[in-house]
């Protein structure tokens, strides 16, 4: 990760796609993503069919994950989107678990996160023990020795849904540098 560059970008839970397609239109950077509904996987298979370089699947994301840490892409420099949470379904630890184990150069980004210290940013919450919280996350950040960073930009001055992120790479490694450096982002204590 030496220039910033990627060489893929991963995402988990597709949905309908248009995260998808922004994220290839603006990087043009091949891309692998899953979804678990089969509905919404084949509604995002039809939306982005003329996108050759987006290869979409349908199903778990830790099976997703644990099929690519088994293929060439381990050894690229990957971004990885993790976005498939939903109520019953919270698959983030193993997500992680999976990345940290076969992948050396990477960043995580985790939308819908809590942002410590700025309540007005969104975060999902599912009840006890089952948020995409600093609570309920810091322990397998701190066990799988991520760093983890939040956005520095106020929630009343975001716009769109403010919805809360964290950005997660190796302790110590060249992309964790990377974003300590970047002002719009800072170091949360894990």
């Amino acid at each position: 990760m030496r220039d910033g560059r990627f060489d893929a970008i991963v995402e988990t839970g597709t949905y309908l796609g248009d995260t998808t397609g922004w994220m290839h239109h603006v990087t043009g950077l091949p891309m692998r993503t899953c979804e678990i509904n089969r509905q919404f996987h084949l509604l995002a298979c039809r939306r982005l069919a003329t996108r050759k370089e987006i290869r979409l699947e349908l199903g778990d994301s830790v099976d997703f994950l644990r099929g690519l840490a088994a293929s060439p892409i381990a050894g690229q420099r990957v971004y990885f989107y993790l976005d498939a949470h939903w109520y019953e379904s919270l698959p983030l630890g193993g997500e992680l678990r999976l990345i940290a184990a076969h992948w050396r150069d990477f960043v995580v980004m985790v939308d819908d996160f809590e942002v410590p210290g700025d309540e007005g940013y969104g975060f999902d919450d599912y009840g006890f023990r089952r948020s995409l919280s600093m609570g309920c996350f810091a322990k397998v950040f701190h066990e799988l020795g991520l760093s983890a960073h939040s956005p520095t930009l106020p929630s009343s001055q975001e716009t769109g849904a403010r919805s809360g992120c964290v950005l997660l790479a190796k302790e110590g490694s060249e992309a964790a540098r990377q974003l300590d450096a970047l002002p719009l982002l800072k170091r949360t204590i894990v």
